[in-house]
């Protein structure tokens, strides 16, 4: 999967191409510019699914969000799927078929890899586990051509990434809890994994 999506991003990479097309703007990662606007509907529809820490914690994950987007507007741009997750994935015994693109822009390629470690796994991955996953990705941009991008800069961009995905139930949630059981079994993994994941991660 990582060296899937790394493939994706290492041929647009930076690319002067990329940044003509107006079709493609700058991604706004699951309405992360919105969180702000959500917080108070996701505190009253979504607190059944919140712990105590989470609850005490929402102001502190706005501002980390919102750090997040002035971060990312400097760094490298590469095309972004934007909602990349296991759904999205067709897996056959030698390659990884990413599909469902209708959201793709411009951004920050590191998201990609936090929305689909961040969010589709039942287990949260380890810091170790994580670290791999990014250096298979980095691997993969050095394979593609992407020179001036060490580890550590792939490493910044990814916890940059996990800070962004904190936006995703926070946006998404107070809807998902609405629509039906379904819904709100989406919304609580949602919370559960990208909220543990950002812990893990960025240790907030």
């Amino acid at each position: 999967m990582a060296k899937s999506i790394g493939a994706v991003h290492s041929h647009f990479w930076n690319s002067n191409q990329l940044r003509k097309i107006k079709a493609l703007p700058l991604h706004h990662y699951n309405r992360a510019h919105e969180t702000r606007k959500h917080a108070q509907a996701f505190l009253r529809d979504c607190r059944f699914l919140l712990t105590k820490k989470d609850f005490k914690r929402i102001l502190y994950y706005l501002s980390t969000i919102a750090q997040a987007l002035r971060q990312a507007k400097k760094r490298p741009i590469t095309l972004v799927h934007g909602d990349l997750r296991a759904d999205n994935l067709l897996l056959t015994r030698s390659k990884v078929f990413i599909v469902d693109w209708q959201i793709a822009a411009r951004g920050l390629g590191a998201f990609d890899l936090a929305r689909v470690i961040g969010g589709s796994s039942a287990r949260p991955l380890t810091i170790r586990d994580q670290h791999k996953l990014v250096g298979f990705w980095h691997q993969t941009l050095r394979q593609g051509g992407v020179r001036g991008y060490n580890l550590s800069d792939a490493w910044r961009d990814y916890r940059i990434g996990v800070a962004l995905t904190l936006s995703i139930p926070i946006t998404n949630g107070p809807t998902l809890v609405q629509l039906s059981t379904r819904g709100r079994k989406i919304a609580r993994l949602m919370v559960r994994r990208f909220f543990q994941n950002a812990e893990t991660i960025l240790g907030i």
